[in-house]
């Protein structure tokens, strides 16, 4: 069913369309169907982009086609009570962390499958959550539109996120405070209508001018009502645009151009949504002296049809009833057990009722059918349990019931409505547990995910980049280019470059072949990195490395540097340290620079003629065979050691592999001897050079 034919008219403008009168009478919904036309034109028909799905009103043309539901994917996003939605192939949720005390909004792929499947974005809400009256976590609902995902946090931010990238719109979060917020934080989801996003705070609700993220309109409440729990909904009264916002005791229609209050009634703190339809809005509550009321649409204070507070005819608390074909169906009760049940919109009168289902029992309408998810411990059916039953007036008929579907026991919270979109249903615990199931009987079309190693290369799908892993739904049989880019960058001084394709008997680079079931294949890389190297002074010698070279990581390369005539190596800096110039192992386990540094040598003693000037003040005291303060290391060892040889028996800095460079001990005096071997090798090759 379209969303066109969903459009509801008047009785007398049905009448008038019927006659061929043409009139101006435009005042319907079901919910507020027209502002789905516009704020939700990218989504596809069988999306669930906002709170309460595609129209905003709870329901969905999708049914549950098969049963019992099978599980795809499960994730665990945080504890909350938001909902999920559905857009472009992407699956939004958020959640809060008691660790971080941050609120994650998450971006999984429609088309994940098994446990944990990694997100392919998060958007992380670093503000401290205080005063949740003991129920914890996130309450909005992502709304995607236009290209963004809207989030209202709690504590009164509203964020713009890019929905495909993850990244902050430019401009935002906008910033609401907390002047006003009712006990249980800000809950409402965004409402987007034209270049306004609009959300329950104040008296009557505040709007944010999208284009230039300043507040347009609304109030903080001070002096007046407060905050509501509810979420804006949007619809057309004749030529009048009108935003209905249910704030902390006042239901009120607004027009959203300048904010200006058309109308109100007054009707106690409550949570659920209000309905519109036939020039008539519905409003429900548990709290205080609660129950349902129907008010004619008109200007100023509303009148009732029917419904005068407290009433026992519907006592929604945090969750909304759902019309359908002219009666509503949703949880009547005041805490702990309540009653599922049918109303009639226009009388108030109960069609029927049926005990067991607990006050926090959320639900929706898929096709003709009640899908209640049982949210509170100690009802009956226990929270956890999925119930279908048929949308009719003329009685309870159960369809379909499944116990403790998320298989978290009596003690878990499970108060958000299932989300149905594309014959997925998704439901979500308090505690974090997000799972999706198949409930189409359809051929489901496999998964395919094409992942890296290392992960997070780019990875090309018919022309499109993608960040690997990255997975798709395709029909068996069909086939797909599948290509990468070599090298490709990670940063600077790393690189990634193609190796191989992991064995997959349904790929024939490039093509591959759908088979018949999930499937994965792999593009495996090798990780390089670049060596810079550089002498200082830049004629003075030279290394056995290239400048800019890469290597494979891991890669142990040996280093040495060479003198020109006239100059003697000093010391390495950089990724290498110490004075001795030949055979310095290097492991390129990351982006390495390394500067080799010479000294000049005048008297071409294979000593630097600063250290000599240092020690001696002049060349010529000190050879490469002189032992000036006769400790047994000769001044050319001192001098590659970077100690004093004018101090007996000196240890040798932990540059020379920190032996002590003593004149007794059998294994010293060897190691000496091999530390010298060395600096006379390396002088022989100077003098060779020469």
């Amino acid at each position: 069913m379209s969303i066109v034919n969903r459009i509801i008219l008047s009785p007398r403008c049905a009448a008038d369309r019927t006659a061929g009168v043409r009139t101006g009478c435009t005042r319907f919904v079901l919910g507020f169907a027209l502002a789905t036309v516009f704020a939700s034109a990218s989504a596809r028909s069988g999306d669930w982009p906002r709170y309460r799905g595609l129209n905003g009103d709870g329901t969905t043309t999708e049914s549950i086609d098969s049963w019992p539901p099978v599980e795809i994917w499960r994730a665990s996003i945080g504890q909350g009570f938001s909902g999920v939605t559905v857009s472009g192939g992407h699956v939004y949720a958020a959640g809060w962390s008691s660790g971080t005390n941050q609120t994650t909004v998450y971006c999984f792929n429609e088309a994940s499958v098994g446990n944990d499947p990694t997100p392919e974005w998060t958007y992380t809400i670093d503000v401290t959550s205080t005063g949740d009256g003991g129920y914890n976590g996130s309450r909005a609902t992502p709304t995607v539109d236009g290209g963004y995902v809207w989030f209202f946090h709690r504590r009164g931010q509203i964020h713009c996120i890019n929905a495909s990238t993850g990244a902050a719109r430019s401009g935002w979060p906008v910033d609401l405070g907390t002047a006003g917020i009712p006990g249980w934080n800000y809950a409402s989801s965004v409402l987007i209508e034209g270049d306004l996003a609009i959300v329950n705070k104040g008296t009557h609700g505040t709007a944010v001018t999208i284009s230039t993220h300043t507040v347009a309109w609304g109030n903080d409440g001070s002096g007046g009502d407060s905050a509501g729990y509810a979420t804006p909904i949007a619809f057309t009264d004749g030529s009048q645009r009108t935003v209905v916002v249910y704030a902390g005791s006042n239901v009120s229609g607004v027009d959203p151009a300048t904010g200006t209050i058309l109308w109100y009634f007054a009707w106690g703190q409550g949570m659920a949504d209000p309905i519109i339809y036939n020039d008539r809005v519905w409003a429900a509550r548990d709290y205080g002296d609660g129950g349902a009321t129907v008010r004619q649409l008109g200007s100023g204070a509303l009148t009732a049809v029917w419904g005068t507070s407290p009433n026992t005819i519907m006592r929604n608390k945090e969750n909304c009833s759902v019309f359908y074909n002219g009666y509503v169906y949703g949880i009547d009760g005041t805490g702990g057990a309540a009653d599922l049940k049918c109303v009639d919109f226009n009388t108030g009168d109960v069609e029927w009722s049926q005990s067991g289902f607990g006050t926090e029992s959320a639900l929706i309408i898929a096709g003709t059918e009640l899908v209640i998810m049982a949210g509170i411990t100690g009802s009956s059916p226990a929270n956890g349990t999925l119930t279908v039953a048929q949308a009719t007036p003329s009685g309870y008929v159960e369809e379909h019931v499944q116990a403790d579907i998320l298989g978290l026991g009596p003690g878990s919270w499970t108060w958000t409505a299932p989300t149905l979109a594309n014959g997925k249903l998704y439901l979500r615990s308090h505690s974090g547990l997000l799972v999706c199931y198949n409930v189409t009987s359809a051929p489901v079309d496999p998964s395919i995910t094409i992942a890296s190693n290392p992960t997070g290369r780019t990875v090309t799908v018919d022309a499109s980049d993608h960040t690997a892993p990255y997975t798709f739904t395709s029909p068996t049989s069909t086939t797909h280019t599948v290509t990468v880019a070599t090298p490709q960058s990670g940063g600077t001084g790393t690189r990634y470059v193609f190796d191989s394709w992991s064995a997959n008997a349904n790929f024939a680079d490039p093509t591959y072949t759908v088979p018949a079931s999930n499937d994965t294949l792999t593009a495996n890389f090798t990780t390089q990195h670049q060596l810079g190297v550089s002498v200082t002074p830049g004629a003075a010698g030279y290394l056995n490395q290239t400048d800019n070279s890469w290597h494979d990581a891991g890669t142990v390369l040996t280093v040495s540097a060479t003198a020109y005539g006239g100059y003697v190596f000093d010391a390495w800096s950089g990724a290498l340290s110490g004075r001795v110039a030949t055979g310095q192992s290097l492991t390129m386990s990351a982006p390495r620079d390394i500067t080799a540094t010479f000294q000049p040598d005048a008297d071409g003693d294979g000593i630097g003629d600063t250290w000599e000037n240092t020690y001696f003040g002049n060349l010529t005291t000190a050879t490469a065979t002189s032992d000036f303060d006769a400790d047994g290391v000769s001044d050319l060892v001192e001098y590659q050691g970077a100690t004093d040889p004018t101090v007996n028996n000196t240890p040798v800095s932990s540059g020379t592999s920190g032996l002590s460079c003593t004149a007794g001990g059998t294994a010293g005096r060897l190691a000496l001897l091999l530390v010298l071997a060395g600096a006379l090798l390396a002088f022989g090759r100077r003098v060779a050079t020469a």
